[in-house]
């Protein structure tokens, strides 16, 4: 088979795109899969559920020792803060996953390759995939092409990110203080947890209500909504 010519070519290395690629290349499939990361994991693992479960299980220690341990009888100094050490830990742990999902890649012969892919034309010998990278631009070609490019942070015009007041995941996880107060969207109630173990005033914002109001985005699920906050 050529070089740019595969079985099945994945676009999205999350959950999704790297458990399809990897059992695709047991059943002997030829397997390419394109992400836009230099790490695989997508943003489960990246910046979603894996570093902020990470931070969680640190923040809900640190909110036991605080609050709980004097009521079993146990006399500790006031616990502090090492929110660099936190981070460390989140990164060691993300660092180890990620690269567990490169290693078996490398045991199943898949080729990972980094940049951004766009499907192109489909032709007699298939569909075309052409991804963009640091080194340039390298088109692919399968008779197979799944998408699995998950999830990204909506920006709202009137409220764009600037990694220092308004956020996205990613943002969030990189905090290297803990604010005196934070407004979290209905998506990430996880964080609202975890800022909230750390003796912070959180505010949990119907963010999705109030700005369609301003902006036109349409609520997407009314009653996940009413269920959090009614």
């Amino acid at each position: 088979m050529a070089e740019n010519s595969f079985d099945l070519i994945i676009l999205g290395a999350g959950p999704g795109g790297y458990v399809a690629a990897i059992r695709a290349a047991q059943l002997g499939f030829d397997v390419a899969v394109v992400e836009k990361r230099s790490r695989l994991g997508g943003v489960c693992l990246n910046e979603g559920c894996i570093p902020s479960k990470a931070l969680l299980d640190s923040s809900e220690l640190f909110a036991k020792a605080r609050d709980k341990f004097k009521t079993h009888g146990i006399e500790i100094e006031e616990p502090k803060i090492n929110v660099g050490q936190m981070l460390k830990r989140k990164d060691d742990i993300v660092k180890k996953l990620t690269g567990g999902i490169a290693s078996l890649f490398k045991k199943n012969k898949i080729q990972s390759v980094q940049g951004t892919g766009r499907l192109g034309e489909k032709t007699d010998d298939g569909w075309q995939v052409n991804v963009e990278g640091e080194d340039g631009e390298r088109s692919l070609i399968a008779p197979r092409v799944l998408l699995a490019t998950g999830s990204a942070a909506v920006e709202i015009s009137s409220l764009p990110f600037d990694d220092d007041l308004i956020v996205d995941a990613r943002g969030a996880l990189e905090f290297t203080e803990v604010p005196d107060a934070f407004d979290i969207n209905i998506a990430s109630t996880r964080f609202g947890d975890l800022l909230e173990s750390l003796m912070m005033c959180t505010l949990a914002v119907d963010f999705i209500r109030a700005v369609s109001v301003h902006s036109g985005i349409i609520s997407l699920d009314d009653e996940i909504r009413e269920k959090r906050f009614n």
